[in-house]
């Protein structure tokens, strides 16, 4: 493994539970991917209608969302522009 800050370059042995934790790690977080789609043989999401906004106290959060142009009819036009304009997105 190499540091590409630092140029250290040190090796570690990844050991069989490692592999098999990270290997369910993957398939758990495909399987609650596509439970976010309506077709996931086709992979076309589910309607914008099933994934409210955030509540208000949380959206601080959304500038760094790479989803946030899907929220604009939601939160207006100006909204989406100040998040982006706060360093954001």
């Amino acid at each position: 493994m190499v540091n590409l800050a630092t140029g250290d370059d040190s090796g570690h042995e990844i050991t069989r539970l490692e592999l098999m934790q990270a290997v369910e790690r993957v398939r758990d977080s495909t399987a609650a991917m596509q439970t976010m789609l309506a077709d996931p043989d086709r992979n076309h999401p589910r309607p914008i209608e099933e994934f409210p906004l955030v509540e208000p106290a949380r959206r601080r959060d959304c500038q760094y969302c790479p989803f946030l142009e899907l929220c604009e009819s939601e939160l207006g036009g100006d909204a989406v522009t100040e998040f982006m304009h706060a360093g954001g997105v």
